[in-house]
């Protein structure tokens, strides 16, 4: 009957069976903890205590609050904490070494609960199942503890950007990184980094600069290096290796290859034809 009524939810935590009414604070305390799981299912939210992963009990408390502060940002489309917490929650479980078993137990409590949220009412408008999110196969099946990490923070991060509808955060980010890359040509911008700035997962970024821009992101990077190499050829005297070092291209046979691919000529024709009156 609760179920039923769209401003209730019911979640149920069973203990183990007890024969002794001594243990009834026991079977209390195993009741509460199962019930903690049991908010985060996507289904009829019923929890026995023994089919709960295997966490030690001083590190219990601390995965249920950042699984609840977990639920709480992402109820409330909050774009950078869940990233953060994911973080957080995975570094402790990897200092703890709680196995990756549990991990992905924990990963599976997550996912149904984002699953959920394609169901809610006032989200439908938003969201949609999509191809691209982490399939739910791949956490059951298996996967190494920085893998589940990844497909966690890319799959959060997905419904979040669903959930928000909102096209002016997404263009935001693009230029967030658009000026980076433009002030910090010359350092290393793996996308991984640049994702992380945004605090969006590399493959979403690549396809929302994809999106915004109408070029993939590398070739932007590829670009402002290039243009940045052009400028120095035409108004220094530095060797070729020396231009494709300031501009974050170490490998000089690679920059060459680059440049030519991009302006068709080599580096050092077109010095040779800038400075031919």
């Amino acid at each position: 009957m609760l179920s039923s009524l769209p401003r209730f939810s019911l979640s149920i935590g069973i203990s183990r069976f007890f024969s002794d009414p001594m243990c009834m604070a026991d079977a209390a305390n195993q009741a509460d903890q199962a019930v903690q799981f049991a908010c985060y299912t996507a289904d009829t939210s019923v929890q026995r205590f023994d089919q709960l992963p295997e966490i030690p009990p001083q590190a219990l408390q601390r995965v249920f609050d950042d699984l609840r502060l977990l639920k709480s940002a992402i109820e409330n489309q909050n774009a950078s904490a869940p990233h953060d917490i994911l973080l957080r929650l995975f570094t402790f479980m990897r200092e703890n070494k709680l196995p990756v078993d549990t991990v992905r137990s924990v990963c599976l409590n997550i996912h149904q609960f984002c699953i959920s949220l394609l169901f809610q009412p006032d989200a439908a408008q938003h969201l949609s199942a999509s191809q691209d999110l982490p399939m739910l196969k791949r956490l059951i099946e298996g996967g190494s503890l920085p893998q589940l990490e990844k497909d966690m923070q890319e799959f959060v991060q997905h419904i979040l950007a669903q959930a928000g509808g909102n096209t002016d955060d997404g263009a935001d980010a693009v230029h967030t990184v658009q000026n980076y890359v433009r002030q910090h040509y010359a350092e290393d911008l793996s996308l991984e980094f640049l994702a992380g700035m945004v605090y969006l997962s590399p493959a979403y970024l690549s396809r929302l600069f994809k999106r915004e821009t109408g070029e993939t992101l590398s070739a932007y990077v590829q670009n402002i290096r290039i243009e940045q190499a052009k400028t120095l050829l035409r108004t220094t005297s530095l060797k070729t290796y020396e231009v494709a070092e300031r501009v974050g291209i170490p490998d000089p046979v690679y920059f060459s290859r680059i440049f030519k691919k991009v302006t068709g000529i080599k580096p050092r024709d077109f010095r040779r034809d800038e400075n031919t009156p």
